[in-house]
């Protein structure tokens, strides 16, 4: 946690970081005695880091000075998106690959590192907007009935 008070990411979020580590301490002690536990265990103390981790992302969405502030890789995600629902209703019969979004798709997700996209990719497919089927090409498959939920 204290690591990520020194990304330049979070520059702006370390004393909310500093006074998370504390909470962080508090949470893994409360876990355990949820489990009925005399010590608090590394499983308590993992835990505890990932709702940390998960508290000081959910702050970064917070609005401050009236503008909401979104997270890089959920902001791209929604962008792709909008480009797939877009690009099955001008090319209905024609799959997406990953080459089509390497090409086509918005330039923020056209300049990122291969890593990063593959992250914007996860991000969409944890939030059931794709299916993603990998073999001799990367397929991407809009789940259309979440999409237009959406």
């Amino acid at each position: 946690m204290l690591d990520k008070a020194n990304d330049k990411k979070y520059e702006e979020y370390k004393n909310f970081i500093a006074r998370a580590y504390e909470h962080c301490i508090r949470l893994a002690t409360v876990l355990s005695l949820f489990d009925k536990k005399s010590m608090v265990t590394e499983q308590e103390c993992q835990c505890a880091v990932g709702l940390m981790y998960y508290f000081i992302d959910q702050r970064m969405n917070l609005i401050i000075d009236g503008v909401i502030r979104e997270n890089e890789i959920v902001e791209c995600g929604e962008k792709v998106k909008k480009f797939l629902e877009n690009y099955v209703e001008t090319h209905p019969n024609e799959e997406i690959t990953k080459k089509i979004l390497n090409d086509r798709a918005p330039m923020q997700y056209r300049k990122m590192e291969v890593k990063t996209r593959k992250l914007v990719l996860e991000e969409m497919r944890s939030r059931d907007y794709i299916r993603v089927i990998e073999g001799k090409k990367t397929v991407i498959y809009l789940n259309t009935e979440r999409s237009e939920a959406s």
